[in-house]
């Protein structure tokens, strides 16, 4: 079981963990403790998982085995909680990031229901740093000001590479712009593909780096997709149709609230 929510907690930041580097969660642990909010206000939920053990690559284990071993033992000024869905016994029956982020909403969720209140869920990725000290009151102080139920955020990529090969981290940096072109160009051939002439970025569009939403709404829309990519989308369009339904607001922060993540090379993501 969880630990008792503390009274004075109005956000929980959610954070999946699998196949990631010590280093980078130590980095993160960093950008999220020298934000200017009161440490009782907020919690930090990482939730290191994967599937069956039997069918999930060694090294993905090694890694996720060293990154639980690692949270429980760091020291962080804002209340830190580690959830063990990795080791034997413990997996999840779906490994993947959706019943992960899933997962731990839902256990959250039962925390704020049992204290008959409501507080923000901020979810964000395990390769991504807050670069602004004052992102968390500035989110908190606005979801008061205009009673949103849930608010996009911007992201910054930022090239951080897993691989420490040299001849891997030239070979990247080299093509960085070709790929930049290629997405562009993606880009404008869906735009002509499209009748409607709309930027293929609205505001509200979530993404999983940088989103966030009441905890109570974020269970009444569904929840997080349990599937293994595109959660953040699918989960954005939930949101919204919730929100509509309601007249509730969804809140455009993308120029305002913004993340730094790693653009890396990964198989998962492709």
């Amino acid at each position: 079981p969880l630990p008792p929510l503390h009274e004075e907690c109005i956000m929980s930041i959610v954070i999946p963990v699998y196949d990631e580097s010590t280093t980078r969660l130590r980095d993160q642990l960093r950008s999220i403790n020298a934000q200017t909010v009161n440490a009782t206000q907020c919690e930090i939920v990482y939730i290191v998982n994967n599937g069956d053990r039997a069918t999930t690559p060694k090294p993905v284990l090694a890694a996720n085995d060293k990154a639980l071993a690692f949270l429980k033992k760091a020291k962080s000024r804002i209340p830190l909680i580690v959830l063990d869905y990795t080791t034997k016994g413990h997996e999840l029956e779906i490994g993947n990031v959706g019943n992960a982020r899933n997962t731990a909403i839902h256990l959250v969720a039962q925390r704020y229901l049992n204290q008959n209140r409501d507080g923000i869920l901020f979810q964000t990725d395990a390769d991504t740093l807050l670069t602004s000290n004052r992102l968390l009151s500035s989110m908190i102080a606005d979801y008061k000001k205009y009673g949103c139920i849930g608010a996009s955020g911007g992201v910054r990529f930022v090239l951080s590479m897993d691989s420490r090969k040299k001849q891997d981290q030239l070979f990247y940096k080299r093509h960085l712009r070709d790929f930049n072109m290629f997405a562009q160009w993606g880009y404008l051939i869906k735009a002509l593909h499209n009748r409607k002439l709309a930027p293929p970025v609205t505001p509200t569009r979530f993404s999983g780096a940088n989103m966030s939403s009441l905890v109570i709404a974020a269970v009444c829309a569904g929840g997080v997709p349990k599937l293994h990519r595109g959660v953040d989308l699918y989960f954005g369009e939930k949101l919204e149709l919730y929100a509509k339904k309601r007249n509730a607001l969804i809140l455009p922060r993308r120029d305002k609230w913004i993340v730094q993540t790693s653009f890396r090379e990964s198989t998962r993501t492709g």
